[in-house]
């Protein structure tokens, strides 16, 4: 991941994508709020609402992956529930 604040740039590493996306939302997160506290004009105001946005819909992103792991791992129990076998 990398970014630039302030004219300054960061980079960073992950070993998954679920902390690539968790840190580019909490990187989001933090500069919305750094705008807020150091702005106070209309700009300042919109930049760090949609940068709060931004930072929201990568949350979504990844508690979905999450909701759908929880439902892909329990897929084969799911399937033999369903399976239509010779009663007892």
């Amino acid at each position: 991941m990398a970014w630039v604040h302030n004219g300054h740039p960061g980079f960073t590493t992950h070993d998954s994508w679920h902390s690539a996306h968790t840190a580019a939302a909490h990187k989001l997160d933090t500069m919305a709020n750094g705008l807020i506290y150091t702005g106070g004009t209309w700009t300042a105001t919109v930049a760090a609402a949609h940068l709060c946005r931004c930072a929201n819909q990568i949350h979504d992103l990844v508690l979905t992956t999450e909701l759908g792991d929880v439902d892909r791992s329990h897929l084969p129990a799911m399937k033999e529930d369903r399976a239509i076998g010779k009663g007892a």
